[in-house]
């Protein structure tokens, strides 16, 4: 009887040539040229792409720089307390769910305005145009709020609105989650529009590195 090894078919050989110096000088030579090229260098043992810049650590100023290239709109969010209304320039607004009707923000956890919507359990936000960067500046001032200066409305709510808003909604608060150095509050949408003296045609005010911004023109569709 003939066995697989007596006929040659031993056991099967590595296919892979041995890679040896003459292989890391090709491999090399490819990534100077790719370089020279402009082109993304490659993995040449996986096929991928290299990470094209140093990863930083998570620390607040790095946070705070990345982050920012994240172009966000911006509100005014009020409420009252002991009678007197209070207000905060806010650009962590988002909406979360159409039904039912949920939105988020978040506030420093020592915020007075937290402390506000949490006596008052209801808050109104003033969706910002982009001719409201006063507003927005007011707002975000450090002390007590100041409404001087601003035309307000009182919502249903009771909370002011903005005149001069591109849009309002009315909430109350639903849930209140611990977020780090923040507190994340769900609010309930309870009554929403625009203002007939609103500056929609004018777009939104939007908040981009550290500054105020207004949308140039909407990207290509």
């Amino acid at each position: 009887m003939t066995t697989d090894q007596e006929r040659g078919r031993g056991p099967v050989a590595d296919a892979t040539p041995h890679e040896g110096p003459d292989q890391d000088f090709r491999r090399s030579d490819i990534r100077r040229r790719l370089a020279h090229l402009g082109i993304v260098d490659m993995d040449m043992d996986t096929g991928t792409k290299r990470f094209p810049a140093q990863a930083l650590p998570p620390e607040p100023s790095a946070m705070r720089q990345v982050c920012g290239h994240f172009a966000t709109g911006i509100t005014v969010v009020t409420s009252q307390l002991d009678g007197q209304w209070v207000g905060a320039t806010v650009n962590s607004f988002t909406s979360v769910s159409l039904e039912p009707p949920l939105v988020l923000f978040c506030l420093r956890h020592d915020s007075r305005l937290l402390a506000a919507v949490r006596a008052c359990g209801t808050f109104a936000v003033s969706i910002l145009g982009a001719g409201q960067g006063p507003a927005a500046m007011g707002f975000a001032a450090p002390g007590p709020t100041g409404f001087d200066g601003f035309d307000c409305l009182s919502g249903s709510c009771g909370a002011p609105i903005l005149r001069g808003a591109i849009g309002f909604l009315e909430c109350k608060v639903a849930d209140e989650y611990h977020g780090g150095d923040h507190r994340i509050v769900i609010g309930a949408v309870t009554s929403l529009g625009t203002l007939e003296d609103g500056t929609e045609d004018d777009g939104p005010l939007t908040f981009y590195r550290g500054r105020l911004a207004r949308l140039d023109k909407e990207a290509d569709r």
